[in-house]
């Protein structure tokens, strides 16, 4: 598909105070959800020995995060290109904010389950609609603001994608520093502590995201 030379004026300037906001605000977003993805790796065998748990209950408390991701990122995926890219994102946020601070206080193992399979869940809401709305918000920058090694192709409400480098650089520092943060944290204040910092995140990043990013753009101009 041909890409024009010359950024229509719609689109808002990369180098903005508000633009750079909603970067910094994602990429505070995806540390804090690799964080929630990698922290529970030193912690959760001192608790699942605590509550009794088997070696079966500790893997699945391990395997439903990322089985709820993808389940579920293609029902997000769906979401997201028919209604709000913004709203889909507050929702991820909102849950894995909450079943993460639920998660910090349970002493059952279903029910650790069960909330992290929310964590999941939410991560999958988080992901779908950061990717489409950064897609979408600048469909001509994102080589600098997500990161390509491949061809890309536009559509209305959806972009393919390929090797996410802002993104996927700040989850890598969340799953980098959540393992020995969650330790630390969980030594000196107990299970729940790591779980209502990382929840302290998410709320940050709703509070901060720019309430007037739902433009929708595409590279005819519609």
């Amino acid at each position: 598909m041909h890409m024009p030379k010359k950024i229509p004026p719609h689109l808002p300037p990369l180098y903005s105070l508000r633009n750079f906001v909603l970067i910094a605000t994602i990429c505070v977003e995806a540390a804090s959800e690799g964080a929630l993805m990698a922290m529970l790796t030193p912690i959760l065998p001192q608790r699942a020995r605590e509550l009794g748990a088997s070696e079966a209950e500790l893997v699945l408390v391990f395997a439903v995060f990322p089985a709820a991701v993808l389940l579920l990122s293609p029902l997000f995926g769906y979401i997201t290109g028919v209604f709000s890219r913004e709203g889909i994102i507050y929702v991820g946020l909102a849950l894995s904010g909450g079943t993460c601070v639920v998660f910090g206080v349970l002493r059952s193992v279903p029910w650790l389950v069960v909330t992290r399979f929310g964590m999941g869940a939410g991560s999958a809401a988080v992901w779908s609609g950061t990717y489409a709305l950064l897609a979408d918000y600048y469909p001509w920058r994102s080589t600098i603001v997500i990161g390509m090694t491949g061809p890309r192709t536009l559509y209305r409400h959806s972009s393919v994608l390929t090797a996410p480098f802002l993104t996927e650089a700040a989850t890598g520092v969340g799953s980098m520093l959540g393992p020995p943060g969650a330790a630390f944290l969980a030594s000196k204040f107990g299970f729940a502590m790591p779980f209502g910092c990382v929840r302290g995140r998410l709320d940050l990043c709703s509070r901060a995201f720019p309430a007037d990013v739902s433009g929708r753009y595409c590279c005819c101009n519609c």
